[in-house]
């Protein structure tokens, strides 16, 4: 590793993308919990590699041969950090002296927390991680500086509490290669509060330290995939990890699993979320105001819903956007944006084809002039794929299988999940807010009434029909009972009404 500018150079010269041959196809489920204490030093003296080390008083005997290196985990967490630290400051060097030869550089840095064994501060659970990674901007890198460069600080090691909000991978640390699945079990309960907490992650990164042995994980949305192992006590091994990091570094975040149409507007201390348009291509760039619904799960359709409005106007005047409205100067107020996975099954033109916009579009073309229907359907106002534009400017489609295909070179059938995107309106309240029996029949009945006619006169079958998916709609000055979530719905064939 202390010989390593010259594989950095080799790496980084050819290398803009993560490497796909890395990958295996590893899967696993889920369910455990955390351990130890201790806090990690912020050394980045090679000393402290005691990956590369035998252990301090070799055990005598028979066992002798399978003895782990380290006698608890949190003695890991030191060596495991300085390692981090140590890449970081070898990438650091490479790309000042490759600055002025190159136009490429990195265009972030991977970062360890200073604090091990600690639960996040915005934590709702009792789960301690090991160490935690973060992304920072490569060029507020210390070692950027002429001064810390010749003293030969460290790196700066960044915030000290780790947060779930910042935390872009976690690392669990095994003292044995045979606690390899224990970590990957614990790695899946850590993810779960990244997504909840992280609206712009579109999938998450994890590592485990069993032993001297790394592996790179990445969870989708119907499963993850765990690299080949990277011993550290091999050269190869080292070269594979130091590669990865580099990788990391010159990729774009889009690459990272972080979505760029999603982002903060550090100008109107406000975040931003794009919505496409399929009908006419287009893109309407929208505010967020709050966030209603958070990513429940770690697989499946991470729905998030955000209240949105359109942004203000030139003279910066803040359109009419009272919380139950649902009109301003451009008919809309506030809405909902709903972000989801959705599963992509089947040809586009067959009936069993599930596509949540196009079923609201037939919906609203249908029954939208239909006053008697008048807030029990939802108004589809823009809907379609999301469109993520990578490094190279392209803007493409963003789906599940090109990422599983590419880092596992097998058959995406089992991750054929679409990024849509859909504003809509009014915003209803849940079923559990009904202020009377009463109330309860009569919303339950408007829905059950918008089922019937969207069935009749649609040709499409809801088929998910619960009390999540049927809202109170108040924005009428009444009480009415809207249908929602047409994810699993089919079109049927007329005829056929079983």
């Amino acid at each position: 590793i202390v010989k390593g500018d010259e594989k950095l150079s080799d790496t980084a010269a050819t290398s803009k993308v993560i490497d796909p041959g890395m990958f295996g196809n590893d899967s696993v489920n889920s369910s455990d919990t955390s351990k130890n204490s201790s806090s990690s030093s912020s050394s980045t003296n090679i000393d402290d590699m005691r990956f590369l080390k035998p252990i301090q008083k070799p055990i005598a005997g028979k066992d002798a041969q399978h003895a782990p290196r380290f006698r608890r985990e949190s003695e890991m967490y030191p060596a495991i950090a300085s390692l981090f630290r140590l890449v970081e400051r070898l990438i650091c060097k490479f790309a000042i002296l490759q600055d002025s030869t190159q136009k490429t550089s990195p265009s972030q840095s991977v970062k360890v927390y200073e604090k091990a064994d600690v639960g996040p501060k915005d934590s709702d659970n009792y789960l301690h991680i090991d160490l935690g990674l973060f992304i920072s901007d490569m060029w507020k890198h210390p070692a950027f500086n002429d001064r810390a460069m010749k003293h030969n600080k460290g790196p700066e090691i960044g915030a000290a509490d780790p947060k779930y909000a910042d935390i872009f991978a976690i690392v669990k640390a095994k003292i044995s290669e045979d606690d390899q699945v224990d970590a990957y079990k614990q790695l899946l309960l850590y993810t779960y509060s990244i997504y909840w907490h992280q609206h712009d992650c579109r999938f998450a990164w994890g590592l485990t330290v069993c032993d001297t042995a790394i592996r790179a994980c990445v969870f989708g949305n119907d499963g993850f995939l765990a690299s080949d192992k990277m011993d550290l006590s091999e050269a190869d091994g080292r070269s594979a990890f130091i590669g990865l990091l580099v990788n990391m570094a010159y990729c774009g975040r889009e690459q990272l699993g972080f979505d760029p149409t999603i982002r903060y507007n550090s100008v109107r201390s406000m975040w931003e979320i794009d919505v496409f348009n399929d009908s006419d291509s287009t893109k309407t760039t929208c505010e967020i105001v709050s966030v209603m619904q958070a990513a429940e799960r770690i697989f499946g359709r991470h729905t998030r819903c955000f209240r949105c409005k359109l942004p203000d106007d030139e003279n910066g005047t803040e359109k009419d956007n009272d919380s139950d409205s649902d009109s301003d100067s451009n008919g809309l107020g506030h809405f909902i944006v709903k972000d989801a996975w959705a599963y992509a099954e089947g040809d586009p033109d067959s009936p069993g084809f599930r596509d949540e916009v196009s079923m609201l579009r037939s919906i609203n073309e249908q029954l939208g002039a239909d006053a008697s229907f008048e807030g029990t359907i939802p108004k589809l106002h823009w809907g379609g794929v999301v469109r993520i534009t990578g490094q190279d400017g392209v803007a493409l489609e963003d789906k599940a299988d090109p990422l599983f295909q590419i880092l596992s070179n097998e058959d995406s059938a089992n991750h054929r999940r679409v990024h849509k995107r859909l504003a809509m309106g009014p915003i209803g309240e849940p079923l559990r807010m009904v202020r009377s029996v009463d109330e309860l029949i009569v919303v339950v009945a408007d829905a059950m009434e918008a089922h019937n006619a969207i069935l009749e006169r649609c040709g499409i079958l809801h088929r998910d029909i619960s009390t999540n998916n049927i809202l109170i709609n108040r924005s009428q000055g009444s009480v009415r009972g809207m249908l929602i979530d047409f994810d699993c719905a089919v079109r049927t064939d007329a005829s056929d009404k079983t």
